[in-house]
């Protein structure tokens, strides 16, 4: 609207410049109507030339994207940062520990970059077992193999179901201290999860305790 009263009033300027320059002109004969003819000609270049300049400077609107109402503003169309990092547990043995305890119940804290697979990662982390810092303090992995692979993990009902490499159950030649505390390592660090309330463990997709849950 604003551009159309702009071009409105150039083209009455115009027009008002030429009926001036004709009735002050004191021969008003055939090169005088042809000076008009030539100066209506330049005046509507003018004004077309001035008007279409004009008509493709961009609006607010469309220098932004948004309505020029709502610059600024963004409530109703806010999105949430995505997280850059996940915080969680996981749990070893302390050199303190009784020779009798058998449960690796220790947490040491972990933060890594952010992913939705955190229960998965929380095992990962597990399996790399105590830094050289954390070594340092007394903590202790609760597995002779720092290689176990996580084949799968799924929570379902409650239940985590954590399908685990043949590396998990090598080096403890059967003793059952070693087993309960491998055991006690996965159940503790699984269970800080507000949805697992049970775990059960499966070596290459078969269960390492039939028939028990933790």
């Amino acid at each position: 609207m604003k551009q159309e009263r702009r071009a409105k009033a150039r083209r009455s300027c115009v027009w008002h410049m030429l009926l001036f320059c004709y009735m002050n002109n004191p021969h008003k004969g055939f090169a005088s109507a042809l000076l008009v003819i030539v100066l209506v000609i330049i005046g509507g270049a003018a004004v077309w030339w001035t008007t279409s300049q004009e008509s493709n400077v961009p609006t607010d609107s469309e220098t932004t994207g948004l309505p020029t109402t709502q610059q600024g503003t963004s409530t109703g169309n806010q999105v949430t940062p995505q997280p850059t990092t996940v915080t969680f547990n996981v749990y070893f043995g302390e050199k303190d520990d009784s020779p009798d305890t058998v449960n690796c119940s220790h947490a040491v804290v972990r933060t890594i970059p952010y992913t939705p697979a955190v229960a998965q990662a929380a095992l990962v982390e597990l399996f790399k077992g105590p830094t050289v810092s954390e070594k340092q303090q007394g903590y202790y992995g609760c597995f002779f193999h720092t290689d176990i692979v996580v084949r799968s993990l799924k929570v379902e009902n409650g239940i985590a179901t954590a399908n685990l490499s043949k590396e998990y159950d090598e080096g403890c030649g059967g003793a059952l201290s070693c087993a309960a505390q491998s055991r006690s390592a996965v159940t503790n660090t699984l269970m800080q999860f507000p949805t697992v309330k049970s775990v059960q463990i499966q070596i290459e997709g078969i269960p390492r305790y039939p028939g028990e849950e933790v």
